[in-house]
């Protein structure tokens, strides 16, 4: 006589498929690429929730997280490159563009007056701030800041910024996993709500 296992899904195990599909997708070999083409972004062209993509990448990658790090700091410097690029020599054509877009002429000008005062110190301000690093990055191309010293200001406080984000993640690394483990799809949706509604929320929030 034979027998046969049940087909019949077991709850917990949909519970926490989304979670595995989540973490299989964080370890696999696309992940990095996808957040330091995130990390670009954030620092050039959309507001895109970094932190809330580090969480899940972090979680996967306990024993690579000076890699996530890197991969993290080098997008973000390579996308305020960009953004410094667009201020120094197309401002006109396409940076008053983007900062009309997303509504942030009060901010631009805000920190115009900061950069005034306080020189690359309003950069590294920007790094850590709710300051949309874009501005940061145009004013800075606009106003023409030496170069190699923006380039030093955006990679000691990227290193710096994603640095503790990492940290952060990685001692309360249980609570998030517990997060993800009850709320694993929940997560997933609300990943990409919050990217989109960053974009259209923009001007209201600055």
């Amino acid at each position: 006589m034979s027998y046969s296992r049940s087909t019949k899904a077991d709850p917990s195990t949909n519970k926490t498929g989304w979670v595995q599909k989540l973490m299989q997708a964080c370890r696999g070999p696309r992940a990095l690429p996808a957040l330091g083409a995130l990390s670009f972004l954030e620092s050039s062209l959309l507001p895109v929730p970094i932190d809330l993509a580090m969480v899940p990448i972090c979680l996967a990658r306990p024993r690579e997280l000076w890699k996530v790090i890197l991969v993290g700091a080098l997008g973000s410097l390579a996308g305020a490159i960009f953004a410094y690029i667009v201020g120094a020599f197309f401002m006109d054509v396409i940076g008053d563009w983007l900062v009309s877009l997303y509504g942030m002429n009060e901010s631009f000008a805000q920190f115009e007056a900061l950069y005034a005062k306080e020189g690359w110190r309003a950069v590294a301000m920007a790094g850590i701030t709710p300051i949309p690093f874009q501005v940061a990055a145009l004013v800075s191309g606009a106003a023409a800041m030496p170069f190699h010293v923006f380039v030093l200001a955006v990679t000691g406080i990227r290193l710096l910024r994603f640095t503790l984000m990492a940290v952060v993640i990685k001692f309360c690394g249980a609570g998030l996993q517990k997060v993800l483990d009850k709320h694993g799809r929940g997560f997933a949706i609300f990943l990409i709500a919050a990217s989109l509604l960053s974009i259209f929320a923009l001007p209201v929030i600055v």
